[in-house]
């Protein structure tokens, strides 16, 4: 579903199976090295593989960098989370989804998505 994260998608469905907050987002993380490491491999091939877009050894540097710091805030991101749901409950990103999704909905009835 559009707006759907994939981590909100795997959340849900761990607190419907009765597993606590914690435990939901811990599984929910578990499966996103394998998703988020073949799309960057892919994207990697597809740029090394098409001539117009290959890179340069010049930008190597800057692509690496890149990564290590998509890599840190991505790991304080998840400690962060997990740590927050620990404590707390999902309500609010219910409440913000719930009430984003009504705003899109009417945008679109009164013409705003065409």
């Amino acid at each position: 579903l559009p707006g759907v994260s994939r981590s909100g998608g795997t959340i849900t469905p761990g607190l419907v199976m009765n597993l606590n907050r914690g435990s939901a987002a811990r599984f929910s993380f578990l499966l996103a090295p394998p998703s988020v490491l073949g799309a960057g491999l892919k994207k990697l091939y597809d740029a090394l593989k098409l001539p117009a877009a290959a890179i340069t050894s010049a930008q190597w540097p800057a692509y690496t960098m890149g990564f290590i710091a998509a890599a840190i805030s991505g790991f304080l991101c998840i400690y962060f989370l997990l740590r927050f749901l620990q404590r707390n409950s999902t309500l609010p990103f219910i409440v913000y989804r719930l009430l984003l999704g009504i705003f899109l909905l009417v945008l679109i009835v009164l013409g705003f998505g065409a």
